[in-house]
């Protein structure tokens, strides 16, 4: 009987770890389908800035009356700002569907592993109750159920853990992406008070490395708010748990950034954004974390109980 009892909690953990694959799937492969819809559309704008850049570097008609006018330069560094900003845009969100698209080629190896062992759990259960009914013992009755709860609770705490997992690591990239920002926001200030060229230069170089680590914050927003979802939908039971707000985070940082360039209030505006969703991040966190406490507690309580049923049987 401790066989089959060892067996049918590997299987049922194995049939968990399959539904929160097969859950988490269903999420990546949706985020691939809205990251590549957004792709085709940036691609297809870009190809219109580009068009409309060239129009004017080759002196079309149109570029031509906008130079009688005298504001020729000022429309083709328009131009050329508005192209750059579509190319950066069109780079983050291909990148954004390659690390996706590795999720989703990951979780559907582990879904191969763990093979059919919704089946294996379903036929374990069967040979199980024929072995309760057949010894008539409630002790060994409670003992089931117990070990039961305890494999279901441990579930849950890995599961927990998880997506704890998945925010600190959210966390920890914005913190990176605001070192970023508060450094080329201090370098800012020199450029301000007239360090030239090698000031404008390091405070772009500081700003390019604060928007890598914004593509990835961003992917690692995606991953801790589906890891949120799964919990939500089966952890949640006052509600608290909240998804909104946690997959914006590249707007702030690629909507008008080509635009603003480097500008001061530009930087204050990110540095804002970053500290306000590391924010919602960390309220998360601790529901999690509360919810983690919780059910270690209650897994505390039953192997005490499991104890005293061995000993008083």
């Amino acid at each position: 009987m401790l066989e089959l009892r060892e067996k049918l909690s590997a299987a049922r953990e194995r049939a968990r770890q399959l539904d929160k694959c097969e859950t988490l799937l269903a999420a990546a492969k949706a985020a691939a389908s809205e990251q590549r819809t957004r792709l085709a559309l940036l691609e297809s704008r870009l190809a219109r800035e580009e068009r409309d850049v060239r129009r004017f570097e080759t002196m079309s008609l149109v570029a031509l009356l906008h130079y009688f006018l005298g504001d020729a330069e000022q429309r083709a560094r328009r131009e050329r700002h508005e192209a750059a900003a579509a190319a950066l845009k069109c780079s983050e969100c291909r990148a954004a569907v390659a690390r996706v698209e590795e999720e989703i080629a990951e979780l559907e190896r582990r879904i191969g592993e763990l093979g059919d062992a919704r089946g294996q759990v379903r036929e374990l259960i069967e040979a199980k109750e024929r072995q309760i009914r057949s010894s008539g013992n409630d002790s060994a009755r409670r003992l089931f159920e117990l070990g039961d709860s305890i494999v279901d609770l441990k579930a849950d705490i890995d599961d927990l853990n998880e997506a704890i997992a998945a925010g600190e690591e959210a966390k920890a990239r914005l913190d990176a992406a605001r070192g970023h920002l508060e450094t080329a926001r201090g370098w800012g200030t020199f450029d301000l008070l007239g360090g030239g060229l090698m000031m404008t230069a390091i405070k772009h170089a500081k700003f390019d490395e604060a928007r890598r680590e914004a593509q990835l914050a961003q992917h690692a927003l995606s991953k801790f708010s589906r890891e949120l979802a799964d919990v939500k939908a089966r952890l949640d039971e006052d509600g608290s748990l909240e998804l909104g707000g946690l997959t914006i985070f590249a707007d702030y940082f690629f909507d008008g950034l080509i635009a603003d360039w480097m500008a001061q209030s530009r930087i204050n505006r990110s540095v804002a954004a970053v500290d306000d969703l590391r924010e919602k991040v960390a309220v998360q966190l601790q529901r999690l974390e509360r919810r983690r406490d919780a059910a270690r507690r209650g897994l505390d309580r039953l192997r005490t109980e499991k104890v005293q049923v061995i000993e008083m049987a």
